[in-house]
């Protein structure tokens, strides 16, 4: 009895975590409005619990939110206690319920690295519906989007950053099923991830966008594009505890008979 409940309880903390080559950390399922114009949530994946505020968006019934498109405005969630560094390994990974209002040069996800130097990572539009890879906020000599399939922001897609061990990555994007991968050869993002927005990174006029966002997670090591399946699909936390609870009263029921 002792020993079920023991694994139930190893099961329930590293619910999603379970791939070799990452460890999920902390992330988030549902956001929710906590008074008119602004709201908040508490992690709710994951071993290190964070909570995240944003005034600037607009709170959806179905739990997610989006992006304020407005005078470039982004929302920005503090990530350094999760202390996620490129010298070791680290991935980020963003569901979108949709992304409109999006034109040339608009960004949907930044990451925010500490130290000098090349110090963001931004996930942005390219024309032609792709996304392509800014490093240090630089336009200039950027991937050519490298995507072979365009993206429909309209339906739901995933952007996971995968930084190896000594900072090389590169940013995956996922849309039914299909996953496509950019990367920047020779940029590399060692230091310690500080801080992930999503909205708007400049402040270009005209030039907005107004991500929907259903879901994040912060993992300990690159993923694999294997990893993606479980790390994009990671499961609500009540729907998982069901799940385990259901298979540890089965386990007891046969150590009864």
């Amino acid at each position: 009895m002792k020993k079920t409940l023991f694994i139930l309880a190893m099961g329930l903390l590293g619910v999603s975590g379970v791939q070799a080559s990452v460890t999920l950390v902390s992330g988030f399922s549902r956001f929710d409005q906590t008074s008119p114009g602004s709201g908040t949530a508490a992690s709710d994946l994951g071993t290190t619990a964070l909570s995240w505020t944003l005034n600037d968006a607009t709170w959806n019934d179905d739990g997610t939110w989006t992006s304020n498109a407005t005078n470039a405005k982004k929302n920005g969630l503090d990530v350094s206690s999760l202390n996620l560094s490129g010298a070791s390994g680290y991935t980020v990974n963003i569901n979108f319920a949709k992304a409109t209002g999006l034109d040339n040069q608009d960004s949907i996800f930044c990451a925010s690295i500490g130290g000098t130097g090349n110090n963001s990572i931004l996930g942005r539009y390219e024309t032609g519906n792709k996304i392509g890879i800014a490093n240090d906020g630089a336009s200039g000599g950027r991937p050519a989007s490298a995507l072979s399939n365009a993206i429909s922001f309209t339906d739901p897609f995933s952007l996971t950053l995968s930084v190896e061990a000594g900072g090389n990555y590169s940013l995956f994007i996922t849309q039914n099923g299909t996953t496509q991968n950019i990367y920047w050869n020779g940029k590399t993002q060692a230091g310690l991830l500080n801080t992930l927005y999503i909205g708007c990174w400049g402040s270009l006029p005209n030039y907005q966008c107004s991500p929907t966002v259903s879901g994040l997670s912060f993992w300990e090591g690159a993923a694999t594009q294997d990893d993606l399946a479980a790390i994009i699909n990671v499961p609500e936390p009540a729907t998982a505890s069901l799940g385990l609870l259901g298979l540890g009263a089965l386990c007891l029921r046969r150590r009864r008979k």
